[in-house]
């Protein structure tokens, strides 16, 4: 529907009217002649400009004021044959007006200006108010939820209708909620700083803001808002903290519904020797928690009632950007960040897992990782090392991840650890310790050899078992010997193969692919024993009636026996006879007696011998 305010409006003197004395560009005024004349009048429609014209109607395309003058060459006249009107012609300008929302789909429409004289109000056909610039219209119930056309035309008093219609829609809602005051963050903490409160309303509803300085009990109304933030500057953030509550209001029946309070933080950090503090105040009875975040990450969490932190966790000369938040029912509280320079480490973190260790020849090599913090200022890595039950100690200074111990004594397994220092004169922990195998035989009984050995210390996932393998002299595998359990192993080896054999332990690891330690390597010479009885009985029973020797076979050999005195009383080089109990006077008495052997294997080398017999006689 469109409001037309249409009169006739009469020149000063009477002599003619027109239909329009206000209106848009492109308005057409049309005039109305009052009374006859001769000659017929002529006009001017823009203030004598150009040449006049008898033509009864003028467009006007541009804004302004213009006089439309008459003139009459009419002789009864005389000198008074001028007369005129002033229309005022206006640029078109769209409606400024505001639509408020109300419960139970009510709406009310605000006007924002006087550029037009009055506004009519069009609620989507259903109803038309006319109303004054400034001002609101009664309340108009849609009945139900929807999207509603509502237009506002602007009206000129005596005017024409041309101006033009804003149309803007409204969804209407059953009922209003208090709104969300998401985040309340001190984006500058100065005497002149600035607060940014981030929020989410919805279009068309009255918002209020309502604020407290250093209180969150008693906080009065700033004003309305409407955006999804509120920048509020210049305000005190450096010594004063400051609470905030949004608000809102029902046009129509005059409710109101708040939000939570939320209060700013007010955070002080400073760096000594203990670590980075931080320091800060606001007003906590409202939040849930208390967090610190640390370069953008939480760091820890804390009760509500803490107003003070120290972080300890850091390294020196490196910036840290530390934020205060603070968790409410649904919305937080920011500090402003502030970055500190670590004046000290208070805990250098150790190492990345355990450092291993192998042999490699005749040498160790001690492995490790770096710690996991890459930004640490970096100075050396220390490398302790100890034997046995001594006392740790410094044994090499180094910025590799690697080191070679050559001075190796195999009586007792070395012992290392790691740790490193940073620039700062600070020591991490020294890491575990990690020990390397070392292999020894135990016991060499000719062709049974045993090897044992210790416990390879330590991978963070353990060890899964040890593997006892053979090389031959260019460290190639030739065999390996399954260790079921414990830390030693016995190996029966030919004593027809008299060649040297070179062994060592593999530690394998439980770690997916699993990671390896060796031993060191030992060089196993297989002696060509002979095996002689303790005792034999020359009795000619036919059972053990000479001392004579068994295994492999041999060469040259000579058997000597002597008596207790050390007098040889026998010798032979008959392998296969050996000692019948004899000696040069006859039958050698009972008793104990000593034997020297000496013989050469099949492969050429010279053997030697000796031991203790019992000879027994019964009666």
């Amino acid at each position: 529907m469109t409001h037309t305010v249409q009169s006739q409006s009469s020149s000063k003197k009477g002599r003619f009217q027109v239909d329009y004395r206000r209106g848009c560009t492109g308005t057409t005024i049309t005039i109305t002649q009052i009374g006859t004349f001769s000659p017929a009048p002529v006009y001017w429609y823009e203030n004598l400009v150009g040449s006049f014209t008898s033509t009864l109607s003028h467009t006007y395309n541009t804004a302004g004021s213009f006089y439309i003058v008459q003139l009459v060459n009419d002789a009864s006249l005389g000198t008074d044959n001028y007369d005129s009107l002033l229309v005022e012609i206006l640029e078109p300008q769209n409606a400024e007006f505001t639509i408020h929302k109300c419960a139970n789909h009510k709406v009310r429409v605000e006007t924002a200006n006087d550029y037009y004289d009055r506004y009519e109000v069009d609620f989507d056909g259903l109803r038309t108010d006319i109303v004054n610039p400034n001002s609101f219209t009664n309340e108009f119930d849609f009945g139900s939820s929807g999207v509603y056309n509502i237009t506002v035309t602007g009206i000129l008093t005596s005017g024409n209708s041309n101006c033009g219609s804003q149309v803007e829609t409204v969804s209407t809602v059953t009922s209003l909620t208090p709104p969300l005051l998401s985040t309340v963050e001190v984006i500058d903490q100065n005497t002149s700083g600035s607060i940014l409160l981030t929020h989410t309303l919805d279009a068309g509803v009255d918002y209020n803001l309502y604020y407290g300085n250093g209180d969150s009990k008693n906080l009065t109304l700033q004003g309305s808002i409407s955006s999804n933030q509120t920048n509020i500057s210049p305000i005190n953030t450096a010594t004063d903290y400051h609470c905030y509550q949004l608000e809102s209001f029902d046009v129509c029946n005059g409710d109101s519904y708040k939000s939570e309070v939320i209060c700013s933080i007010i955070l002080d950090t400073s760096s000594d020797e203990k670590g980075n503090r931080m320091n800060w105040s606001t007003d906590n009875s409202n939040a849930k928690t208390t967090e610190i975040i640390r370069d953008n990450s939480i760091l820890i969490n804390l009760p509500t009632t803490s107003s003070s932190h120290t972080d300890s966790l850091i390294v020196c000369n490196k910036d840290y950007s530390y934020q205060v938040q603070q968790l409410y029912q649904q919305g937080k509280s920011l500090s402003m960040s502030s970055t500190i320079t670590a004046s000290n480490t208070q805990s250098l973190p150790i190492i990345n897992g355990n450092p291993s260790s192998t042999f490699s020849g005749d040498s160790v090599i001690v492995t490790w990782d770096k710690p996991n913090d890459g930004e640490i200022p970096f100075d050396q890595y220390v490398v302790q090392r100890k034997v046995g039950n001594r006392d740790w100690s410094d044994w090499m200074n180094t910025t590799e991840l690697v080191a070679v111990d050559k001075d190796i004594r195999l009586n007792q397994a070395p012992s290392y650890r790691v740790s490193y220092s940073d620039d700062c004169e600070n020591e991490s922990t020294p890491s575990i310790a990690t020990t390397p195998v070392v292999l020894a035989e135990s016991n060499n009984r000719g062709k049974i050899i045993t090897y044992e050995w210790n416990r390879y210390e330590e991978w963070q996932n353990g060890i899964q078992g040890y593997t006892l393998e053979q090389l031959d002299e260019s460290g190639n595998i030739l065999e390996e010997f399954e260790v079921l359990s414990g830390r030693s192993k016995s190996i029966d080896f030919s004593n027809q193969d008299p060649t040297d054999k070179y062994l060592r332990i593999k530690a394998t690891s439980l770690d997916s692919p699993p990671v390896y330690s060796y031993s060191n390597v030992i060089t196993t010479k297989i002696e060509t024993v002979l095996y002689f009885p303790t005792a034999f009985t020359p009795d000619e029973d036919g059972v053990n009636d000479t001392f004579v020797h068994q295994g492999p076979a041999i060469a040259d050999y000579k058997l000597d026996i002597y008596n207790r005195w050390g007098n040889q009383i026998y010798s032979t080089t008959d392998k296969n006879y050996g000692w019948d109990g004899t000696d040069r006077t006859g039958d050698s008495p009972q008793g104990t007696y000593l034997y020297k052997v000496y013989f050469t294997d099949l492969e050429g080398r010279s053997h030697y011998q000796n031991g203790v017999l019992t000879l027994f006689r019964y009666l």
